[in-house]
């Protein structure tokens, strides 16, 4: 035993080229983000993406309460966001989201996963925030049931329902859900003479 703990010892001292910020994260909320040891780990975070040989810097977490993702850029030392919608955003900026309620992660990933990490988690050069939305497919499931689905390709979605439209107020659906093949698949009686659906992104 004592053995195999001084091999063990012998092998981790030998460096790995990987940089010690890489994985090290803080979580930003309105009760922490002015304590100093916050703001100096968030320094520190930054500073180690300079010259893109240590770390590529990623956020997430919630944007006015939706969630979202953001890249670092040096240059311009601001945070790309995930959909073309939303222009980069300052630190600042993003202190007085937090401060306004939003949460937000900021955290280390190895040099060039920055994008994939951040903003773009396939790489097709579709902002993860501009995919458009998952189509839902209504079907007859039986006498009495009918499925709502879409596909397991769009997590992040909750299925939501109103009585009349205009809806005066949408609800989450509480039908049988499950996963079949590659939809989720929500079952829900036809008792009630109208029902309309939706899908909301969280």
């Amino acid at each position: 035993t004592i053995m195999k703990s001084n091999v063990g010892a012998f092998v981790l001292c030998f460096d790995t080229g990987t940089a010690p910020a890489v994985g090290y994260g803080r979580t930003l909320t309105a009760t922490n983000i002015n304590l100093t040891l916050v703001s100096n780990d968030w320094n520190i975070l930054e500073a180690q993406t300079a010259g893109g040989t240590n770390i590529d810097l990623v956020v997430k977490g919630t944007l006015d309460g939706k969630l979202r993702g953001f890249v670092y850029q040096t240059g311009s030392a601001t945070y790309r966001c995930d959909t073309t919608n939303i222009a980069a955003m300052t630190r600042a900026q993003l202190r007085a989201k937090v401060l306004a309620g939003d949460v937000l992660t900021v955290m280390g990933v190895p040099p060039g996963l920055g994008m994939r990490a951040g903003i773009d988690r396939n790489l097709d050069g579709v902002l993860d925030g501009d995919v458009p939305r998952p189509p839902l497919r209504i079907a007859r499931g039986g006498s009495a049931t009918a499925i709502v689905a879409w596909g397991t390709n769009a997590p992040g979605f909750l299925l939501e329902r109103a009585q009349t439209l205009p809806p005066t107020n949408w609800a989450p659906d509480t039908g049988w859900r499950g996963v079949v093949g590659g939809e989720f698949q929500v079952t829900n009686s036809l008792s009630l003479s109208n029902l309309f659906f939706r899908l909301r992104e969280l």
